[in-house]
């Protein structure tokens, strides 16, 4: 009897598990069932079932991925490790790395924030947030003609700590970036249009009086 029930059970509720990745120095488009798209950043990932997307369209991502969610009147859910972002039909992007998100709204309007402990902010066009953990950030504008960075190829850091920055680079360049020194509070704010790994590192190098060596495929900052 008990195996007919499991049977029975697993034959009701199919699953239909779609993970999409994307590798070093890689993006992809991905288009869901309902005709949203995905455009995944280098080194992320995002999975969703596609057997129940019709009741609930819900992806999981880690990473970075922009979103152009297209309305039919059912919510489109985004989670990432510590937060919750839903919409009915918009444009943003969400970056998800460890226990830090961040989401830009370009169109429409979002619901963005941790429902586990009640706290979330409304996003309209031009607008941002960030969760760092639990602590969740006031709104700030982006501008209601910002476009995002990486979609259109560019680098662009605004104090961020130079850890950060060889992560991003790593996988931005697919290199392997060795820190043999304290980094401290160091930060870099810069732009860069048409990135070249040698630019750039020299750029975000000499900001912070570091010395460094590019090999093929590895960088070392000491």
């Amino acid at each position: 009897m008990l195996a007919v029930l499991i049977g029975v059970y697993f034959y009701s509720n199919p699953r239909e598990i779609i993970r999409v990745q994307t590798k070093y120095a890689e993006s992809k488009t991905v288009q869901l069932p309902d005709q949203s798209t995905v455009r995944l950043n280098a080194g992320s990932y995002l999975t969703y079932d596609a057997a129940t997307w019709d009741d609930a369209r819900t992806v999981e991502l880690q990473g970075e991925a922009f979103f152009d969610v297209k309305k039919n009147g059912a919510p489109f859910t985004v989670f990432t490790s510590n937060s919750t972002v839903q919409v009915l039909g918009t444009t943003f992007n969400v970056r998800a790395r460890d226990d830090n998100t961040e989401v830009i709204c370009l169109t429409g309007k979002v619901d963005f924030g941790d429902k586990e402990i009640g706290k979330s902010v409304v996003l309209t066009g031009g607008k941002a947030a960030r969760l760092n953990g639990k602590t969740l950030s006031d709104v700030y504008e982006v501008g209601s003609d910002q476009t995002i960075p990486w979609v259109a190829g560019e680098l662009v850091f605004h104090d961020t700590p130079l850890g950060e920055v060889f992560a991003e680079l790593e996988r931005h360049f697919d290199v392997s970036i060795t820190v043999k020194r304290d980094l401290g509070n160091l930060t870099f704010t810069g732009k860069f249009k048409q990135p070249l790994l040698s630019n750039v590192i020299e750029t975000v190098c000499l900001s912070a009086a570091l010395e460094y060596t590019i090999n093929k495929n590895s960088v070392i900052i000491q």
